[in-house]
């Protein structure tokens, strides 16, 4: 194991992260650079891609968003604007289950480039983890409060 990942430092920022690339990579939610990071992204891949599904089963239209803006092209900017309130459950989650197991070599790889991917295993364990961490209910409740809250400032 590399010591660099003996020691996991939030990729939190007290700034606008600006422009892509203009910050180092442990800032940004791609290509992570240490395992827990990885893990933490591919939590919020699983936790997005079921809000996806849960607010366009509702008829909305994903790219359009409030707190994410819409202007990347294809970017589903409603979905990282729904998961907002579950993000911190999500973490919570994944960091107890990261505390509580000891993983192998085997459960990651490196890249070239430094990137590093967590293993097939693991992958499975971390969306079973999400999943449990937000049922579907709660992001159906989401969704609800969401059309209700579009609807009332709509009518203003």
């Amino acid at each position: 194991m590399p010591d660099k990942w003996r020691v996991f430092t939030t990729r939190y920022i007290r700034r606008p992260q600006g422009i892509l690339g203009e910050l180092p990579p442990q800032f940004t939610p791609r290509r992570a650079v240490h395992p827990a990071q990885s893990i933490h992204n591919y939590g919020i891949g699983v936790l997005a891609t079921r809000m996806s599904r849960v607010l366009l089963a509702h008829g909305y239209d994903i790219g359009f968003g409030f707190l994410h803006d819409g202007v990347k092209p294809g970017r589903a900017s409603l979905v990282w604007c729904a998961i907002e309130e579950h993000r911190a459950t999500l973490a919570r989650r994944l960091f107890d289950y990261m505390g509580g197991k000891t993983f192998k070599a085997a459960d990651f790889s490196m890249r070239d480039s430094g990137e590093v991917r967590i293993g097939r295993f693991v992958s499975m364990e971390v969306a079973q983890e999400a999943i449990k961490a937000v049922p579907i209910s709660k992001l159906v409740s989401t969704a609800n409060w969401l059309g209700k809250t579009l609807k009332e400032t709509a009518a203003c």
